[in-house]
């Protein structure tokens, strides 16, 4: 995905840069990443600390930078004429095995339904909160 592997994708540290497959989890999926130029560098930070990549908030992080992989893939191909506009998504899915631009967006649709969810719980917390300040005959 880049032709620099030395430089931080995210922040253009050099310092501590590693080596980041797009696709991964699992050795196969690892060696195709290397294989098809899916590959980033990453400072261990964006890589694997707590906000990184593979790090305890890092989901979309790493769902988004997958989805990103396989549309600069697609793009690829498709200017190589190794596939057509048509054929390209299959292609991709008989490669890797599933969509990730699909799951991606999958996911940032629940976040969108979450976020909603909380807002409506925070909305009716602050009607009860008000319901029992009039009560209590606190107002204010």
């Amino acid at each position: 995905m880049t032709d620099n592997l030395n430089v931080c994708y995210y922040c253009g540290t050099t310092e501590n840069v590693e080596l980041h497959h797009c696709i991964h989890g699992n050795k196969e999926n690892r060696s195709l990443s290397t294989s098809q130029h899916l590959l980033i560098g990453c400072c261990s930070l964006d890589h694997r600390g707590i906000n990184g990549i593979h790090g305890k908030y890092g989901k979309e992080k790493d769902l988004k930078l997958q989805a990103l992989a396989q549309e600069k893939w697609e793009e690829r191909r498709i200017k190589k004429g190794k596939s057509t506009p048509e054929t390209v998504r299959d292609d991709w899915i008989n490669l890797f095995g599933k969509d990730y631009i699909e799951e991606f967006n999958s996911y940032i649709e629940e976040c969108k339904k979450d976020l909603v969810s909380l807002e409506e719980d925070e909305e009716k917390l602050l009607e009860q909160l008000y319901k029992e300040a009039i009560y209590d005959g606190d107002t204010k």
